[in-house]
């Protein structure tokens, strides 16, 4: 197996491809082209959700998940700290999200995902993220509950460049910057960032720190991120890229468990050629990257007596290689081949076993090669369909075990209607199929109260899903609504084992919910409501077992009413969500409270320079969303609460 993947990513590595965003099969518009209706850039119509990336570089988020969190329904940030949050989707996280840049596949190498993947995303202006909710991407391996990708584009013509200085209260400095130039044949575009936070304080006017066994102030992270790409155009229908991107972190505080990230490295290469064939495209992508990740507990009270500067210590690293091959027919048919391979180790140090490496995660590898196939048509005038589906196979091994081969199906259907020129109804089916995270069957690792265990015997899971919605897109108003049920079989979920062991278990899973987005209004004065909600049960649990999924998300709900006249504007935002009662209190999960906020922003532009300003939490509110802490052994038992009363400024210069 091992000298296959070798041979196949050997042979695309000589090769590139500009996948860009419109990777076909991620979902269906109706927008008329050479053959009727067919699939184009993702994010249109309902069938997924787009942002693009210069709004984060217009607003006052540091951390990408939150900026997420702020644009797409369904779509909750995981509090891990002042930075880094990680994601969940409609009740759903970990790797059974894809992340990916331009091509570049990101993982985390913490096995508490410290170093979360939406990290690692640097997003440039231009570029466009598309997040597909649930089983319906067929062109990449995993992703059950939803995949985020950004890509690069070239569209300015000529010099463009933008720079950002953003300080808010918890943040002394965070500059930025993007520098391209490109004509009709060539172009090359970067950016760097970097950001200084220190604790920021709550609503009750408690630093961050205050909640866990910290030594004395520090600050609470050091981020910066770096971006190269080219693009040539080798002639009418042949088109070649390449790019870089780098993230390096110092520092990241994390209270809710027993370490600090002390540093982080990231780095992902991609290549890239698109060409046109005759009737046939032609897609070839190569990408790679590698994360290195070190925590300790330096900055706590449990380092105070340790012979070295930490009593305990997790050096961890992951390396993914991935290839495509893509060739579609007359924009209609469309086949390729996907390789990934991934190598990911973790070890740990600690005083009391004089610092001698243990292996939290021995050296665990993970191959698939998938093969896919999608296909769209017009059915008839207001009609379009869709389906696609994929066979992968999965191949596991470690140190500690031998490797073990599994084939996986996933599968997809979607049909869409439009009977009027604003409105379209959508169905979508689909099944998508994974195998079990490495550190799920792999990890093991003890402290003085808990144990942690991998399962190497846990089965492959699959998310299966149902979604019907619909689309009213006019000038004056837009509603989008999306009703979804989704049957995990084999979900993968913690288990409280005897002797105070954690491990990992399938169970079988029923989840629902809905997803609600109007905005209306005049072109100077809009406003606009949204709310998600999604409830998780387990089918066929032990007698005695609690039946709620655990870290499902509460009702939750934003408002916003929005003033605009020439290159002013004004928003004021609310905020909140209700109680979530139903966690699993078996695993020890804990009700969270209802909560809700205000928050002012203003913008003023005039020509190339823009101001931004805002207020968020007016009311100075001490609030705890449902993913603020962590569910593990390694977690201290701490609630991150979220950032008190912030004022921010931004002041950006485009040209």
């Amino acid at each position: 197996m091992r000298v296959i993947n070798a041979a196949v990513l050997f042979v695309v590595a000589g090769m590139v491809f500009v996948e860009g965003v419109k990777a076909r099969g991620d979902g269906i518009s109706l927008k008329k082209g050479a053959r009727g209706y067919r699939p184009v850039e993702m994010g249109l119509k309902g069938m997924v959700d787009t942002a693009s990336a210069s709004r984060f570089w217009e607003g006052g988020e540091e951390d990408v998940s939150s900026f997420l969190e702020q644009r797409f329904n369904g779509y909750y940030s995981v509090r891990r700290g002042p930075l880094n949050n990680d994601a969940n989707v409609r009740g759903m996280g970990g790797d059974a999200l894809l992340v990916e840049s331009s091509g570049v596949r990101l993982y985390n190498s913490c096995p508490n995902r410290m170093d979360s993947p939406f990290s690692k995303l640097f997003l440039l202006p231009g570029e466009t993220g598309v997040l597909v909710k649930g089983p319906f991407d067929m062109t990449r391996y995993g992703g059950a509950a939803g995949s985020v990708v950004f890509g690069k584009v070239f569209v300015t013509k000529g010099l463009g460049a933008v720079s950002r200085i953003m300080v808010n209260t918890h943040t002394s400095f965070a500059p930025s910057a993007y520098l391209g130039w490109t004509d009709e044949r060539k172009g090359v575009r970067g950016g760097y960032g970097f950001a200084r936070g220190y604790p920021y304080r709550d609503g009750s006017g408690r630093r961050i720190t205050e909640y866990a066994a910290y030594k004395s102030p520090i600050p609470a992270f050091n981020k910066s991120q770096y971006t190269l790409s080219v693009f040539l155009k080798l002639s009418k229908n042949h088109f070649v890229e390449a790019g870089y991107m780098g993230d390096q972190e110092k520092d990241v505080l994390y209270p809710a468990l027993m370490m600090d990230a002390r540093r982080t490295v990231s780095q992902g290469l991609y290549a890239a050629y698109r060409g046109t064939i005759g009737a046939f495209q032609l897609k070839v992508l190569y990408s790679y990257h590698d994360n290195l990740h070190e925590m300790d507990d330096r900055f706590r009270l449990s380092s105070e007596d340790a012979p070295l500067p930490y009593s305990m210590r997790v050096r961890a690293g992951t390396w993914t290689s991935r290839g495509v091959v893509d060739v579609a027919w007359k924009n209609d048919l469309q086949a390729g081949l996907e390789v990934l391979h991934r190598t990911w180790t973790a070890f740990r140090y600690t005083a009391m076993m004089n610092y001698r490496p243990a292996a939290m995660i021995p050296h665990a590898q993970h191959f698939v090669t998938g093969f896919y196939s999608t296909y769209a048509s017009r059915l008839a005038r207001d009609v379009a369909i869709q389906a696609g589906g994929r066979a992968d196979y999965s191949v596991q091994e470690s140190d500690a075990s031998e490797a073990r081969g599994r084939l996986l199906f996933s599968a997809m259907a979607a049909l869409q209607w439009k009977p009027l020129r604003a409105a379209v109804f959508y169905l979508k089916v689909g099944r998508k199929a994974a195998d079990a995270d490495l550190s799920q069957r792999y990890i093991s690792a003890a402290t003085m109260k808990y144990t942690w265990k991998g399962n190497p015997e846990l089965k492959p899971y699959s998310l299966n899903e149902v979604d019907v919605g619909a689309v009213v897109d006019r000038d004056k108003v837009s509603v989008m609504l999306s009703v979804f049920l989704d049957y995990a079989d084999n979900l993968i979920i913690v288990r409280a084992l005897p002797d105070s062991v954690f491990s990992y278990a399938n169970q079988d899973a029923l989840i629902t919910g809905f997803e609600l987005r109007v905005e209306g209004g005049l072109p100077s004065l809009r406003g606009g409501v949204s709310m998600g909600y999604a409830r998780g049960r387990k089918v066929n649990f032990a007698e005695g077992e609690d039946p709620d999924l655990y870290l499902m998300p509460p009702f939750t709900y934003r408002t916003f009413l929005r003033f605009q006249q020439g290159g002013c504007s004004f928003m004021l935002e609310w905020e909140g969500a209700l109680k979530q009662d139903l966690v699993d209190e078996g695993l020890g999960e804990e009700k969270t409270p209802a909560w809700n906020i205000v928050n002012l922003r203003g913008v003023y532009a005039l020509g190339p320079f823009k101001i931004e300003a805002g207020l968020e939490n007016v009311m100075d509110r001490f609030f705890v969303k449902h993913f603020s802490y962590i569910r593990n052994p390694f977690c201290t038992g701490v609630k991150v609460p979220e950032p008190g009363r912030t004022a921010y400024i931004n002041l950006v210069f485009e040209m």
